[in-house]
């Protein structure tokens, strides 16, 4: 039993659907209810879905947790920087509970239902960490569930990887489109790409990573890029940016397995898995063809797969449920 970092609460709203689930193409019956849990210092309550299978009344389960991506990202996998939804970790989660995983998605702190009683320019990368811990604490206390694997996207796999590494009794990890790298190394690549017609943007943006790498606020930042390097912001990616996620999950003795996307346009397979494999040479590293970065079959043309982000009703790429599944059967 761990020490309960955080209050747990009692479990609220758990009932039972049905038609919603039969169009969805999931079983008719299993439950699916909303969860909270309190901060240690009482001021933030946090929420999730749980979602358990059916066959749970047969015996215990093994349950995955879901953390969302970057950004103002809600536990289904959408963000409100969008025009539309994608519903990709919902998805995921309906999913895995037809084959017998039950799954908690979450909303990080500030974003949904979850409370942030603080100015969000206040928030570091721990505090997500932090959280993250919480929740698997309060699934490795589940009576239903015997085993708990740490999953995350994108940013939410390097929050998923530091969680892991801070519960020992984690069963397995799952990097879904996460990097291997340092995060100023990713933007570095972005910013390199995009900017390639303006050289001297992207001089002045090198600049500012090299300073917050170097754990130092950039008070000179290019102001068109002052949605990335705002002097609010700042302090959050120096947070992020000293994890190095080879680093941590080197810590993590649980099964890995990393999955990406071949027309993935934000986490490049090409950038991260030869450096994964030789880190990990045990883990299972997948490339799925034709998936995006939010699991849904796009191709490369930019505005096209960037269309798949809007789009619930496309359905998740071939492969990744299946690759998913036989990972956590085989732990």
């Amino acid at each position: 039993m761990m020490t309960m970092r955080y209050c747990i609460s009692t479990l609220i709203a758990f009932y039972w659907v049905a038609a919603a689930t039969a169009q969805s193409g999931v079983p008719s019956q299993y439950t699916e209810g909303e969860v909270s849990i309190t901060t240690e210092s009482g001021r933030d309550t946090l929420f999730g879905t749980l979602l358990l299978p059916d066959a749970i009344r047969e015996g215990k389960v093994t349950a995955i947790l879901l953390i969302p991506g970057s950004g103002p990202t809600d536990r289904d996998g959408n963000t409100t920087m969008a025009s539309g939804k994608n519903n990709s970790l919902k998805m995921l989660a309906e999913a895995l509970q037809a084959q017998g995983i039950a799954s908690l998605r979450i909303d990080k702190r500030g974003i949904g239902k979850s409370q942030f009683n603080a100015s969000m320019e206040e928030i570091r990368f721990d505090k997500f960490t932090d959280d993250a811990v919480a929740w698997l604490e309060y699934l490795d206390e589940h009576p239903s569930i015997d085993k708990v694997v740490a999953a995350g996207h994108s940013q939410g796999a390097l929050v998923a990887a530091i969680a892991a590494e801070q519960t020992p009794s984690v069963s397995g990890y799952i990097s879904l489109a996460g990097t291997g790298r340092r995060i100023d190394a990713v933007l570095r690549q972005q910013l390199k790409e995009q900017l390639v017609m303006l050289p001297n943007l992207y001089e002045a943006a090198d600049t500012v990573l090299t300073y917050l790498r170097e754990e130092r606020v950039a008070a000179d930042y290019p102001p068109m890029l002052q949605s990335l390097f705002a002097p609010q912001i700042q302090p959050f990616l120096i947070s992020w940016i000293k994890y190095d996620p080879i680093e941590v999950l080197q810590s993590v003795n649980a099964p890995k397995l990393f999955v990406f996307g071949s027309t993935d346009l934000q986490v490049k397979p090409a950038d991260e898995v030869e450096a994964l494999e030789a880190a990990f040479p045990e883990a299972t590293v997948t490339v799925l063809e034709g998936m995006n970065h939010v699991f849904k079959a796009a191709p490369e043309e930019r505005m096209a797969n960037i269309a798949a982000y809007t789009d619930p009703d496309l359905p998740l790429v071939e492969g990744l449920v299946e690759g998913v599944v036989e990972f956590v059967r085989g732990l």
